[in-house]
């Protein structure tokens, strides 16, 4: 229990520093009397913001941002893919509650769109790269991870779909 509340702790102090950080900028534009531009505006387009979340920035980090046109099939098809399989080796291999297994699926995306959070409450949809370090850092981590769980499975066929997992990742 004391995971969820370092998780939850830090969550909030998260939260915190963003809106501080907000203040600070709003009061660094006054202070300068500067204008603010159209990109400093909060966005209240939610299903727009999902729907740019889960098309661009997530399906980048899962493709590593290796893949340079963006509008070909495979480009397109590749994340999906790598989402899937770490969806089922992580199904397959974790022995838990079916509840627990879709409560961290849902944690590491709310998670991702924690540390997305700054470029999404923005008007504009542009996939930051300052962002991404951290979002494809996340995401890397959990495939390294998932696949050393896969690679200490008894069963060989999960090491294979690790390898599996592993060689997509390395071809990008």
């Amino acid at each position: 229990m004391s995971d969820y509340k370092f998780l939850f702790n830090g969550t909030v102090y998260y939260f915190i520093i963003i809106v501080v950080y907000y203040i600070s900028f709003l009061l660094s534009l006054k202070i300068g009397a500067v204008a603010a531009s159209d990109r400093t505006t909060i966005s209240t387009d939610v299903l727009g913001k999902l729907s740019f979340f889960f098309g661009v920035p997530l399906s980048q980090a899962f493709s590593f941002n290796f893949l340079l046109n963006t509008h070909s099939i495979i480009s397109q098809a590749l994340p999906i893919t790598m989402m899937l399989l770490w969806v089922a080796a992580f199904l397959q291999t974790n022995k838990t509650k079916p509840i627990n297994k879709l409560l961290f699926i849902s944690s590491f995306i709310a998670i991702c769109m924690c540390i997305y959070l700054p470029v999404l409450v923005g008007r504009e949809n542009f996939a930051s790269y300052r962002i991404m370090f951290a979002f494809n850092f996340v995401v890397t981590l959990l495939l390294i991870d998932t696949i050393l769980t896969l690679h200490t499975s008894k069963n060989k066929n999960h090491f294979f779909s690790g390898f599996s997992l592993l060689l997509f990742r390395r071809c990008l």
